[in-house]
């Protein structure tokens, strides 16, 4: 009876992701013949960064989990709108909007065995961009200038009128 219990593993180590000549993983037991089952798997990860905002990546890290039975298969899905984000123990998502996400991890062993872990996100909006700071605005002011020919005063008044093509507009009163 023996034989055939390891005929089978051996059979299905493949399927399991297991060394052909491991016979712990014998799903069989050939002397009450009740199937032993396999651990399934289990599921964490980590985001980065802590506190995203809309436009930036967020790298999400599932490589912390475990599965017995390979092949494994990883998908991230947002768990509310039900909408697939990416597949794979790692990957990266750019959200559009701000709130709170739900991302699901779930991975599935070759057996069919699943396990699913949750979080929330929660998704901000970028910093304001800087609000540039303007030009100081010339005051206007008086200059009294004495040429040496002249005997009066030459007053210059500058008027705060700064024209559009970057003139300044000047005022000359002899007197």
């Amino acid at each position: 009876m023996r034989r055939v219990a390891v005929v089978i593993a051996l059979a299905l180590a493949p399927l399991l992701g297991t060394a052909t000549n491991d016979a712990q993983y014998v799903l069989l037991d050939a002397r009450h013949s009740t199937a032993l089952s396999m651990p399934g798997p289990t599921t964490s990860f980590t985001y980065s960064p802590s506190n995203p905002v809309t436009g930036q990546p967020v790298s999400f890290d599932g490589t912390a989990s475990s599965c017995a039975a390979g092949p494994c298969s990883y998908a991230w899905t947002d768990y509310v709108y039900v909408s697939q984000l990416g597949t794979g123990p790692t990957m990266s998502f750019t959200f559009q909007y701000v709130g709170t996400k739900y991302v699901r991890l779930t991975v599935t062993d070759a057996l069919g065995q699943t396990a699913s872990t949750d979080q929330t996100v929660v998704v901000g909006a970028p910093a304001p961009a800087a609000t540039p700071t303007p030009a100081p605005t010339p005051t206007p002011g008086i200059l009294t200038w004495r040429p040496p020919v002249l005997t009066n005063p030459i007053t210059v008044t500058l008027c705060n009128c700064n024209l559009y093509n970057g003139d300044i507009i000047v005022n000359l009163n002899v007197g």
